[in-house]
């Protein structure tokens, strides 16, 4: 799973936190119909432009595409996760979820070699979210769990606050986030997050009419912010 990957995870989660007795896990499946979202984040120097689509059955198949436009110059790529899935209600407090997800890359032929596939099993048991990502290529599973921390105590606030973590082999990142939509569907929110991740990249070229590649290997750890602004519907 990319990094990238967890933020659309939370932005798309916030469209289902417009008002204490609507919210729901990843996996729920009371949201039958279709919603989207657009964003605007930034963490720093970059901002980045994100969004997301999707469908929801009232018999439990659902499918969404995810898209991120990562810089926004002539060369500019954007990622794009499509996920189609299925949820089905355990008891009156617990969903299960799988289904499969694939990450492209637009805009960059060679990019495209790259894409990845993954695989995944959750579910949803009140506050709590749980979920397995597997990936067949690299045989390396991801690990995901959401608190929703308005469940208790919090239950009063006028912030939608959630608690994630994600491990992956030696990556792994904490945040917590706070959010809110307001009427109009203005959503604004802060993300606070811990994380290390280290990932390679292969970089092609040619030269003498021969194709050529080196891979160089990348990695940051510490803490960041992230404030992102959108609208969901």
């Amino acid at each position: 799973m990319f990094r990238k990957t967890i933020l659309l995870l939370i932005l798309f989660g916030i469209s289902y936190g417009q008002s204490p007795d609507q919210r729901s896990g990843l996996f729920s499946n009371n949201r039958f119909g279709n919603s989207m979202g657009f964003f605007i984040n930034t963490g720093g120097a970059q901002i980045e432009f994100d969004g997301f689509f999707e469908t929801e059955t009232n018999f439990g198949i659902y499918g969404n595409i995810w898209f991120s436009q990562i810089d926004f110059d002539e060369d500019t790529n954007i990622e794009l996760n499509t996920t189609i899935g299925y949820t089905t209600k355990l008891n009156n407090s617990a969903v299960l979820g799988f289904g499969y997800t694939k990450y492209s890359h637009i805009g960059d032929a060679v990019n495209l070699m790259d894409d990845q596939e993954e695989v995944f099993l959750g579910a949803d048991a009140g506050s709590v979210t749980f979920a397995i990502f597997y990936e067949p290529d690299s045989k390396i599973p991801d690990f995901l769990g959401i608190i929703d921390l308005n469940d208790g105590p919090l239950f009063d606030l006028p912030l939608d606050i959630s608690l994630l973590g994600f491990i992956e082999k030696d990556n792994y990142e904490l945040n917590i986030t706070a959010s809110k939509i307001f009427q109009n569907n203005l959503s604004l929110g802060y993300i606070f997050s811990w994380e290390k991740y280290v990932y390679d990249e292969t970089n092609y070229y040619y030269k003498d009419e021969q194709s050529y590649s080196k891979t160089y290997r990348y990695g940051y750890k510490g803490f960041f912010n992230t404030i992102y602004i959108g609208f969901v519907f």
